[in-house]
This record gives structure tokens, sequence and C-alpha cells, in this order.
């Protein structure tokens, strides 16, 4: 107790929403739920059965098999093979069609037909964006408050694709999305994200694999209309991947809208979308939303110094897409270019000056009046440098 560091606050967030912090003493805030001899205590009203706000977690055995390689990935390695073996027997079938013109298999049609995946429905709903590093459950918690209807978890690299058994069989998710429309050029280069959109021999194999692993769990795809400027092949690619096994419902117009980079600056743009009308949070507003999700950070990552660092770190990187809100009526000729830079501008107070520097350290200052100092030698410097507003 007495090398422990000085408590940043006089509250716990975790504590306060749980009724038990599981921190215990390493808490950066454990004063307020430690008792005089330091031992960690419960609120009266907690509830063990009530507390769990995450869920899909990583248990220590999942992750010792996961190390030492002994997760059994049966399942995925057969449906592997399978979709390898009847992309064979397409292209055998394709040649015979050439050279005599042969029927279609009606077997291989019948199975299509009968997909056990129920549909996943996006019409009139307003989706969240797959995002790397900034998409994760704190963020999306704020999403959601702000009308947010379907959220999806951060992206991640599959680059062996027999790990989406794992995801099949140790989580509770509605529906599993493979993003063939990321555009960075790390994961454009090793043949993933939107560069499947030119492999299409590849992209069956993926779909056919993935959406075979568990039918109880709908599969999907998301990309763009193309990979070059001058050429759509979306329509040509959407029938395909649908006759393959990816199961989100097509309706016969657009009908549903999925956000990114928007809701990053101003996550109330659902809202805004749902009520038709703009809004225009002052800054203690949007300063008090910052508090919320650093809350919802604690709660997530931890509120030991580890937790309060990483929650830090991404509360940094969202504040280098939040800065660049432009308060609605200094918008004097919207709707603005996406690479058009806004005026410069003095807020309506210093706060609000403060939240639209685009300098770093200006961030790191309004982290710290939520999270206490940085470390000594801390340093920032965004991970996402997009130019695009």
């Amino acid at each position: 107790m007495a090398e422990k560091p000085k408590d940043l606050a006089d509250k716990c967030p975790v504590f306060s929403s749980k009724g038990f912090c599981p921190r215990g003493v390493t808490c950066r805030f454990a004063n307020c739920h430690l008792d005089a001899e330091g031992r960690n205590i419960k609120s009266p009203q907690y509830k063990e059965s009530a507390a769990a706000t995450t869920c899909n977690g990583i248990t220590s055995d999942l992750q010792i098999q996961l190390r030492k390689r002994n997760y059994d990935f049966s399942k995925s390695k057969e449906a592997v093979k399978q979709a390898e073996k009847l992309r064979e027997e397409k292209k055998t079938q394709f040649k015979e069609e050439k050279a005599i013109g042969s029927c279609v298999n009606d077997d291989d049609n019948k199975g299509r037909d009968a997909k056990v995946n129920k549909p996943i429905d996006f019409a009139n709903k307003l989706v969240l964006s797959p995002l790397t590093t900034v998409g994760n459950l704190p963020f999306r918690r704020i999403c959601k408050e702000f009308g947010a209807d379907i959220t999806c978890g951060e992206m991640a690299c599959c680059v062996p694709l027999v790990k989406a058994q794992l995801l099949q069989d140790t989580t509770k998710v509605d529906y599993l999305d493979l993003n063939i429309g990321c555009p960075i050029d790390l994961i454009y280069q090793q043949g993933g994200g939107s560069a499947l959109m030119r492999r299409t021999n590849i992209l069956e194999l993926a779909v056919r694999s993935c959406s075979a692993l568990n039918p109880r769990i709908p599969f999907t795809v998301k990309m763009r209309t193309g990979i070059y400027a001058d050429k759509s092949v979306a329509h040509d690619l959407v029938p395909l991947v649908e006759e393959w096994g990816a199961s989100a419902k097509i309706a016969p117009h657009v009908s549903s809208v999925m956000i990114g980079r928007g809701a990053l600056i101003k996550p109330w743009i659902f809202k805004e979308i749902k009520e038709q009308k703009n809004m225009d949070p002052s800054s203690s507003e949007r300063f008090e939303m910052m508090r919320k999700y650093v809350d919802y950070g604690l709660e997530h990552w931890g509120s030991d110094t580890k937790g309060v660092e990483n929650t830090r770190r991404f509360l940094l990187e969202w504040q280098s897409f939040l800065y660049r809100y432009i308060p609605y009526d200094l918008m004097m000729q919207p709707p603005q270019k996406i690479n058009q830079r806004p005026q410069s501008f003095r807020g309506r107070d210093e706060m609000e000056t403060l939240m639209s520097s685009s300098n770093s350290q200006d961030w790191v200052k309004i982290s710290e009046m939520l999270l206490g100092p940085v470390p000594e030698g801390f340093t920032f410097v965004p991970k996402h440098k997009a130019n695009a507003y």
C-alpha cells in the first residue's frame, strides 16, 4: 500500500457501475473500494450474475491450447478440403461444358437453394463499419447510445482461414463478416482486403469454407464498388458470393447505410440521421461523451495502470478523428467535399478551441483531464493518418 501510486480520482468508474472492481488494490481508483486493512470490498447491491457487460472473452485454457497449437481445427480443415474439392470439380465441369455443353448439376443447385443460414436483414438499419483500432467495444457502446442499429467488432486479419472456426466454436456473435473492402496498402499487397475482389478463386474458397463451418451463424461479405477508379465490379461479385454461401439479405434497392469515418468524427451522426436534424453539441457535452468513453474503457481494459494507459491510447487514437469536427454554424458551404479542409476558427470557449487542435500534444492534455498525468517519457503518434475529412 505504501508503494501504491496516488489515486487518479476519488471514484472508481468500474465499482460505481458494477458494485465490484476486480482489479482490487492495483486499481488506480482503489481507495473507494478498499477497507481499512486494504481488502477489496463489494457493494451490497452487487450481483455477480449481472456484473458481466462483456462477452466473448478468451479464457486462459483456450490461450494455452492456441499457443501450444493443440486446438482441434478439424472442422475447418475438412471445410477447406471440401471447398477445394468443389473448386476442382467446377474446373473440370467447365472444361466439359466447353467441349460437350453438359447441363448444370442438380445436386449442387439443391444445396445452394436449401441454405440453413437465416439471412441477416440489414433493411432500414444504420450500420457502424468494421474499423481497425478505433472500432473497439467502448466506442461501439457510444455509437449504440447514439442510435447505431448494428455494430461490428474490430477488423482482424485472418490469414490462416482455419482460425474462423475458433469464432464459431467459442463466441456468441450474430454474424461473421468478411471485409473485402479494406484499402490499406499493407493488407492489399498481401492479397487481402479489397485485393480479394480481383482474386475470385481465393475469394470463393474463403466464402465457401467460412459459410460452411457453422450454418447457424450467418456469413456476410462487405465489399467496395471496385478497386480501380474506372471499373466497378461489385454488381458482378454480389450474386457470386450469395451463390457461394454468403447470407446477407439483398434488397432490391439501397435501404441501409454503413458509416465509418463520419461516426468517428461525430458519433451522434446516427441520431442526426434518424431524427433528420443537425446536432451541435457544446464542448462540455462532447467532453462528457469522452468521459463516458473513458469509463467504458476502464471497465473493458481494466482500471489498473495497464488498463488506464490502454484506455488513454485508444482515446488518443479516437481524438485523431474527433478534432476534425466542425461546429455546425461554422459550415458555410455544406456539404464539404471529402478532402476539403475546414476554415480556421476559434471555438465558442477555450475547451472547444482545444478540442479542434490538430496538435497531438493538445489531445494528450485532454486525456490528462480524464485519466491523470501521462507516465514519464510518454509519447503519442496517431496510427491513423487519413488525409480526408
